[in-house]
């Protein structure tokens, strides 16, 4: 059984495909919930290599491995309940979510 990170998922091309539009960097921000409503420590890290590639797969996996790297930051604070492989890449019919 694959764990969270090694499942394919759809791509999200359109944010890589925005900052090539734009020119703008891309890097992986995320937040720390403090305790007891304290506000929020925010982070803000490198993402890897290929994000802009000109090649569909290498920034989609890329992309994919910014996510992955934040989550494992602090993974008791990402909402597991985001349905994050909800719709899927043309030609899976896997049901990933089971009801």
């Amino acid at each position: 059984q694959k764990t969270a990170y090694e499942i394919k998922e759809c791509d999200w091309s359109s944010d890589v495909c925005s900052s090539d539009l734009s020119g703008s960097e891309v890097v992986a921000t995320y937040a720390l919930r403090l305790p007891r409503g304290g506000g929020y420590d925010i982070f803000v890290r490198e993402v890897p290599e290929g994000i802009k590639s000109a090649d569909r797969e290498t920034s989609v996996t890329a992309l994919n491995k910014a996510v992955e790297d934040c989550v494992r930051e602090i993974p008791g604070q990402y909402l597991w309940s985001y349905k994050r492989f909800k719709t899927r890449p043309e030609g899976d019919n896997r049901e990933i979510y089971h009801h």
